[in-house]
């Protein structure tokens, strides 16, 4: 980060700025993770590199998050989201592949902008983690209590001329 500092360019300040700033939040430094996140947003102010900006709101989300402030964190990644959205900038959340799954899930659970996140799970390969809603977009689903439902890449698999005999395959969806 010191080498950015020096550097004084923008996308230094950024590239270098986000580990730094991961590592201060993870380890409940958000005092000092809150103020390079200001520097960096000060950094980048009145330049092209409104890239990052999906990136800036996902690490305040998770500061906010970690502070305990459970309702603007949720502001925030809907913010994130949208923003991701409308500058086309969402790949450069994979920086913060571990906080980035569950911001992915509230989006699915939330119904904000899925279409874009379930793209970029895809993209990315995102796994979803302990606690991931119904709503990801699993690669095969099987609903085994009450009604047997299945899907395969969120497809009902379809069938051929004959009727399958195994009782697998036919699914009610």
């Amino acid at each position: 980060m010191s080498v950015a500092r020096t550097l004084s360019a923008p996308s230094y300040r950024i590239h270098y700025g986000i580990p730094f700033v991961y590592g201060l939040a993870e380890t409940g430094a958000l005092n000092e993770a809150r103020e390079v996140l200001e520097e960096q947003r000060r950094a980048i102010a009145g330049t092209a590199l409104t890239c990052f900006d999906p990136l800036l709101l996902a690490v305040e989300a998770r500061i906010e998050e970690l502070d305990g402030n459970v309702d603007r964190s949720i502001v925030l990644v809907r913010a994130m989201w949208r923003c991701a959205v409308s500058t086309g900038h969402g790949d450069y959340l994979h920086w913060v592949k571990p906080w980035v799954v569950r911001f992915a899930d509230l989006a699915l659970r939330e119904d904000v902008e899925t279409t874009y996140v379930v793209r970029l799970i895809h993209r990315h390969g995102w796994q979803a983690g302990p606690g991931c809603s119904e709503c990801w977009p699993w690669p095969v689903k099987i609903h085994a209590l009450g009604r047997f439902t299945l899907r395969v890449g969120g497809e009902v698999p379809r069938h051929g001329r004959k009727a399958p005999r195994r009782p697998w395959n036919s699914c009610v969806c």
